[in-house]
């Protein structure tokens, strides 16, 4: 039987803080082919363990290949699936209208992707394991737009922060909020270069 799973962008994590966690490692063994390659059938409405529906191609019995799975509150993901993981490439639907298409492994959001949330924010860069981490651009619902370094979902790194007034903040943050050097520039263009910890210019 297939193998069944939760939908992973049916709220607003990945977008939100949360905890730190360790850097997934990839098992190679885990998604290899083995040495003698099982037949592939397409099936139509195969029920898994959770109440979804898959339709695609099966092999011994598992999720293998370009297909799709629906869920019985409208979530939906079509692409890529793995020795019945959602692996590779493709596009969830979720319930509460959320949609990531990008990359998968293991019915993670990993590698790179966008998500778009059903209240107008949006990603678009690297994911690791479910989290924004490395480079990216988050587009606020009220038109603000950070682009730069993320770590396990917060701003950490060099990064911009352009307001839709035309403000500009381009310097280091540090778990979400600026911290050490950068510098302003006002809807005129004038520039300021300071220092700032927690959030709050210093110097």
């Amino acid at each position: 039987m297939g193998a069944a799973v939760a939908c992973p962008c049916a709220s607003d994590s990945g977008c939100q803080q949360s905890q730190p966690i360790e850097p997934y490692a990839f098992n190679a063994e885990r998604h290899h082919l083995p040495d003698e390659v099982q037949p592939v059938v397409n099936v139509r409405d195969m029920k898994l363990p959770d109440g979804s529906f898959y339709d695609g191609p099966v092999m011994d019995g598992r999720q293998h290949g370009r297909g799709m799975q629906t869920w019985p509150d409208g979530a939906e993901y079509q692409g890529e699936f793995h020795n019945g993981e959602i692996t590779g490439h493709g596009t969830m639907r979720c319930s509460d209208g959320n949609v990531y298409t990008g990359q998968f492994v293991s019915a993670k959001l990993h590698g790179d992707g966008t998500k778009t949330l059903s209240k107008g924010q949006k990603y678009v860069g690297q994911w690791l394991v479910g989290q924004m981490h490395g480079q990216g651009a988050y587009t606020f619902s009220d038109g603000r737009v950070y682009q730069g370094e993320y770590r396990f979902d917060q701003k950490h790194g060099t990064g911009s922060f352009v307001w839709p007034d035309g403000r500009k903040f381009t310097g280091e943050f540090r778990n979400g909020v600026q911290e050490g050097e950068g510098q302003t520039c006002d809807q005129q263009g004038n520039i300021q270069h300071g220092v700032w910890h927690a959030g709050k210019r210093v110097k």
